[in-house]
């Protein structure tokens, strides 16, 4: 995460009110380091279990993170005991993170005893979840559908969820990921029907000098004045990106 700190500090400067991080690398001693990237923030993060593998990298495997603005009511989502799935609260919205293949822990947090629209209000899926939905993604997927991406595809279908960085609405780079000639799209933001009618706009950024990751951030703007205070403006906007 070291090296994207001064892009992050740019994001979260630039009207951002909500910022996801995605393999965030941190061990779980580390996780205070979220709240030290602005001081407008608050922060929460979860290290990924797996930390003998991590130790063969020299660094913590995957994570994630969220940073909210502080005039922004959020908080955590407890009893999710997946390490590859988080959440947190805005209000009567619940957005949820996910990190590679855990796919079925984020179907099983959705469709769990309780698990109604009206506990869990508009829901939004963001992550980098490791899958090309190609075809299956509308006309604006890239390739070919991969393992992982069928995996997608049959959460979003049994979720009722819309990939919205592939709909009609979003804009920018048709890619999430470059790793030299080769560009895919593994980074995803879902949203249930009701969140998706707030949305106003859906844009994957342009690559910029200060990005040192392969991955791309992605920003949604909703227009949910409740989110925050008047005298803050009416729109939430959620920046999904990579360190």
């Amino acid at each position: 995460m070291c090296s994207s700190l001064p892009y992050i500090a740019d994001l979260l400067s630039a009207g951002c009110d909500i910022l996801f991080l995605c393999e965030t690398w941190l061990w779980p001693y580390d996780q205070y380091r979220l709240s030290e990237v602005h001081e407008d923030f608050e922060s929460w993060g979860r290290a990924d279990d797996r930390l003998d593998v991590a130790a063969d990298k020299g660094r913590c495997y995957g994570g994630i993170g969220f940073l909210w603005k502080k005039s922004v009511a959020a908080s955590p989502i407890g009893g999710i005991e997946s390490d590859r799935v988080g959440g947190i609260r805005i209000h009567n919205w619940s957005v949820f993170a996910l990190f590679g293949s855990g796919y079925g822990d984020i179907q099983g947090v959705l469709s769990c005893p309780g698990a109604s629209h009206y506990s869990l209000g508009p829901v939004v899926v963001v992550g980098d979840f490791n899958a090309h939905l190609g075809k299956l993604a509308g006309p604006k997927g890239l390739g070919d559908a991969n393992t992982q991406g069928v995996m997608l595809h049959d959460l979003i279908c049994r979720c009722d969820l819309n990939a919205v960085t592939q709909g009609c609405a979003a804009s920018g780079e048709k890619h999430t990921y470059k790793s030299g000639s080769t560009m895919t799209t593994v980074d995803y933001v879902l949203m249930d029907l009701v969140a998706a009618s707030f949305m106003s706009s859906c844009v994957t950024l342009s690559e910029v000098d200060l990005n040192t990751s392969d991955h791309l951030p992605i920003s949604v703007s909703l227009n949910c004045g409740s989110f925050v205070e008047p005298d803050e403006g009416g729109t939430f906007v959620k920046i999904l990106g990579q360190c």
